[in-house]
């Protein structure tokens, strides 16, 4: 299994993990919108790991793996020089 992850309490996305992850479970794909430092980048990916998604041997290759690559091509094709480099 996942070890229990911290949400930074400081983070407004933190109050809503709950929501967050029955919203994954229910829905193949899921929107997501902030405002810059919520956590959005940092904490999804948490939430994802902690119901199951993008553990290997249950998903392998799966909707996280995709969520990344989505991500990644995104800023290359906006050229956005305001998303983190990873």
């Amino acid at each position: 299994g996942v070890p229990e992850l911290p949400y930074p309490e400081a983070l407004p996305i933190t109050e809503r993990v709950d929501e967050l992850a029955q919203v994954i479970r229910d829905h193949q794909v899921v929107i997501v919108a902030g405002e810059t430092g919520s956590g959005k980048t940092t904490q999804l990916p948490k939430i994802a790991l902690e119901i199951g998604r993008g553990v290997l041997g249950r998903w392998r290759r799966g909707p996280l793996e995709r969520w990344m690559t989505s991500w990644r091509r995104g800023r290359e094709l906006t050229g956005s020089n305001r998303w983190p480099r990873r």
